[in-house]
């Protein structure tokens, strides 16, 4: 029963505390940036906290690594078909579903002239390649072996062995990591352009994140505190891009890929675009 109530509490309560941080690093409305010129640095005093409570996050479920992997091997739940292929469609969700969603958006916002979802798609697809980037080197210098490679010892980390491959990359997930960066990206999007739509979108995509992570347990490639640890990696950097580009609205990405026009060809399968230049 504590293994079980352990995953319940990986797939339903932790988002909670992610959602409530995104709340509290919206930025102000387009008006409000446009009136007071208002910039802040990438990262600020307030974010030494929530750092430190992932951490403390993942330290906590790292104690319990061990029992979650069990629980997740279990032969009843490794045959139910019910779980087995949400599992199999929510691993391609996270990753590359994250980037294909985002991507989507910005695309078809550039395309049908819809500013807000071109935006929301830019930032969430810059908040994944972001913590994309950070957990290639972070599994690369960690080390940690897989479950499936080392079963019965959570603590296999050796520094530097996962440049050897896939089976010693397991900390942190990648798949929780882009998930995450999309859910809070988006969710801090949701707040700009439509605050009253935050807690739904918020709920929505934390809680589909989380069983994103949930999934990698369920195929034992994964330990809990990998999944949390990407959790944290992704959460941080969806907040930090879309906090820094509504804050540096002219910043040089959001003059590139923002301030291009994009104008349908008369064929309608064709378009042209004009980039207005950053400088």
């Amino acid at each position: 029963m504590r293994r079980i109530l352990l995953l319940i509490w990986l797939g339903l309560v932790a988002p909670v505390g992610a959602l409530e941080g995104a709340a509290q690093s919206v930025p102000p409305a387009p008006a409000a940036v446009a009136e007071t010129g208002t910039k802040s640095p990438l990262f600020t005093s307030r974010d030494a906290f929530w750092i430190s409570g992932f951490a403390a996050g993942a330290i906590l479920i790292a104690t319990f690594d061990d029992d979650i992997a069990v629980a997740a091997r279990d032969s009843a739940l490794q045959a139910a078909p019910w779980i087995s292929t949400p599992a199999a469609g929510l691993r391609v969700l996270g990753f590359p579903g994250a980037a294909v969603i985002t991507g989507g958006m910005y695309a078809y916002g550039r395309l049908a002239d819809r500013p807000a979802i071109a935006d929301a798609g830019f930032h969430s697809g810059q908040a994944v390649a972001l913590a994309a980037g950070l957990t290639v080197v972070t599994k690369a210098v960690a080390g940690r072996a897989r479950p499936y490679a080392d079963p019965d010892n959570p603590w296999d980390f050796t520094f530097f062995r996962g440049v050897r491959g896939d089976s010693y990359q397991s900390f942190p997930s990648g798949h929780a990591t882009a998930a995450f960066a999309a859910a809070a990206a988006l969710t801090a999007e949701a707040a700009h352009h439509r605050p009253e739509a935050q807690l739904a979108t918020g709920v929505l995509l934390f809680g589909t994140a989380s069983l994103v992570g949930v999934s990698r347990l369920y195929h034992d490639v994964h330990w809990a505190s990998d999944v949390v640890a990407g959790a944290a990696i992704g959460t941080l950097a969806g907040w930090k891009v879309v906090r820094f580009a509504h804050r540096n609205p002219d910043n040089i990405f959001d003059r590139w890929f923002l301030g291009a026009s994009v104008i349908p060809a008369p064929s309608g399968y064709e378009v042209r675009i004009s980039v207005a230049s950053p400088f």
